[in-house]
């Protein structure tokens, strides 16, 4: 089986034929991360499809990003991926003070 873009079309970017099953990627200038477009990334790496060096070299996110994915998938699967949950988390854990948020904003001194 082939690799297939978001519109269904087969797929000719290099990075997405490895596997044998069908694998529906976001696009590469792909601005706007919805929790499932996450996720298809993540299960890609995990499945062998993209290395965690390709996949960051493709859509231009960090490692330390892709980790922060991996760490809120597993804790609540495709939900934990959404940034709603990320600014949930934060106050769980008490670190709202800490981490500011984009309401917060950053004060220099």
């Amino acid at each position: 089986m082939e690799a297939r873009d978001r519109d269904g079309r087969q797929s000719t970017d290099k990075f997405a034929w490895r596997h044998e099953a069908d694998v529906v990627l976001p696009p590469p200038e792909t601005k706007r991360w919805t929790s499932r477009r996450k996720a298809a990334i993540l299960i890609a790496v995990r499945a062998g499809i993209l290395t965690r060096e390709e996949a960051c070299q493709r859509y231009l996110i960090s490692q330390e990003e892709l980790v922060r994915w991996e760490v809120a998938f597993d804790r609540a699967g495709i939900p934990g991926l959404r940034v709603t949950t990320l600014q949930f988390y934060r106050r769980a854990a008490g670190l709202d003070s800490v981490i500011p948020s984009r309401r917060q904003g950053i004060r220099v001194r």
